[in-house]
């Protein structure tokens, strides 16, 4: 197994379809990628419609309490057989080339511990193509990781709202990626979206400054999230 792509699903009936199917029509040979779900108890029509995919050959469904976001994605980890791993949130999809594109550049670099691309961002009807000038401009789920490197330095922490961030601060000095310069991903914004609450970012970028006071500069250079 060449890839495996992690969804965490919380009560998303209407738009985790759209999510597993842009996994699931990917330009990339069927065999070589697998698709692992973690519902994390959602109450609507999300188990429903996921339990329209059991028996697809390419798909793993697993249900468990509402534990939030991050043991969701823990759990998708620790399921993933694939030697490159990378996050799909259920109201975010990928576009066809997503990873022919990202593998490739892991399969041409083996020094390498991630690749990560730009990305297209989407709200109340605006887009956006975001063209990144660093890795802080990424989101969670931009991101091809090797799952050995992952799984060394024990993936995302607790205590953090962006726990992705720390875990890009944490490894800078360790790890090398190389970025893609192509639209691989859509970010779907939301007005109910938790970082659509600029209390919520304030926190997060708060945990980042004191958990990393030496790296204040790269702090800064995370993406804004004041609604487009």
């Amino acid at each position: 197994m060449q890839i495996s792509v992690l969804i965490r699903s919380y009560n998303a009936q209407s738009t985790i379809k759209h999510a597993v199917e842009s996994a699931l029509s990917q330009n990339f040979p069927k065999q070589n990628f697998e698709v692992i779900i973690v519902d994390d108890g959602s109450q609507d029509k999300t188990r429903e419609i996921l339990e329209t995919y059991k028996g697809h050959p390419n798909i793993r469904v697993i249900y468990g309490e509402h534990q939030g976001g991050l043991a969701a994605a823990r759990r998708a980890l620790t399921e993933a057989r694939g030697g490159y791993v990378i996050m799909l949130d259920s109201d975010d999809y990928f576009m066809p080339q997503t990873l022919a594109r990202l593998s490739g550049a892991l399969d041409e670099q083996p020094e390498i511990a991630y690749a990560y691309c730009d990305y297209y961002e989407e709200f109340e009807g605006g887009k956006r193509h975001v063209k990144l000038k660093s890795i802080f401009e990424t989101v969670a789920c931009d991101i091809m990781f090797r799952r050995k490197e992952l799984i060394a330095v024990g993936f995302w922490r607790d205590g953090f709202n962006f726990p992705e961030y720390d875990l890009l601060l944490r490894t800078l000095d360790t790890w090398k990626g190389v970025h893609v310069k192509e639209p691989l991903f859509v970010y779907c914004r939301r007005s109910k979206s938790a970082t659509a609450d600029p209390a919520f970012v304030e926190k997060g970028i708060a945990e980042l400054q004191t958990a990393h006071p030496d790296r204040l500069k790269e702090i800064g250079r995370i993406r804004s999230y004041a609604l487009i």
